[in-house]
């Protein structure tokens, strides 16, 4: 309706603190371009900047750069054109980070089943996603069954995976005893993984245990009410 639009793909988090981030958009309009309105702002600690958007070659593609940035930088950017005719469109405000600290904890949720008296396992990787060595800490939240936190090999109770370096994972176990219950009755835990080199940094993993219930003894006598079968 208003005769310009911006299409663009909001850039994603990255570890490169090397080279500038390229900024691309589509560009359309009932009229003429204003060559020097095409702009790319960008917020870098607090202060804007912009830059004009060039063409690249391609029908209606325009792009800048944000100039590269140290780890834990975060940005954000958008984009603003206006045509010939006084006509303007602006994006919505895109935030992406330069990652420092990061972890993936896997899978973020899980499930099993089992009678009174039996043990349940639950494997789980953390993994190290940022740039710098780090040790994350593992605890434990939310049981009401007995359940309890291991090494790989589920012997060892564990607290934290070490240090580990970039993309590197540590594998453990999570065990549940499934206690006198009936059922369908069930236990939740929330494992959470926490960044040392920076605490604001969690992932967690929520694991459901469902109780099958104690088998009937036999045989099995039920003295219907009436000796009457609906």
């Amino acid at each position: 309706g208003a005769g310009i639009k911006i299409d663009h793909t909001s850039l994603v988090d990255t570890k490169d603190t090397l080279n500038d981030y390229v900024v691309t958009a589509i560009i359309t309009s009932n009229a003429s371009l204003v060559a020097d309105s095409l702009l790319l702002y960008y917020q870098l600690s607090s202060v804007w900047y912009n830059s004009v958007l060039q063409p690249t070659g391609n029908i209606n593609e325009f792009s800048s750069t944000i100039p590269a940035q140290s780890p834990g930088t975060v940005i954000e950017y958008y984009l603003y054109a206006v045509d010939v005719e006084g006509k303007a469109d602006t994006t919505e405000v895109y935030t992406f980070r330069v990652i420092d600290y990061g972890l993936t904890l896997t899978p973020s949720a899980d499930s099993g089943r089992g009678a009174p008296g039996d043990t349940l396992w639950y494997d789980l990787t953390v993994t190290n996603t940022g740039i710098f060595s780090d040790d994350y800490s593992l605890s434990l939240s939310a049981a009401g069954w007995p359940t309890g936190l291991y090494d790989a090999s589920g012997t060892v109770p564990v607290s934290s995976t070490g240090s580990l370096l970039q993309d590197e994972t540590f594998a453990c176990k999570v065990r549940v005893i499934v206690p006198a219950s009936t059922f369908g009755q069930f236990d939740t835990v929330v494992v959470t993984a926490t960044s040392t080199g920076d605490n604001s940094y969690t992932a967690s993993s929520r694991l459901k245990s469902t109780s099958e219930g104690s088998p009937l003894s036999v045989p099995v006598v039920d003295d219907f009410v009436s000796p009457t079968i609906d």
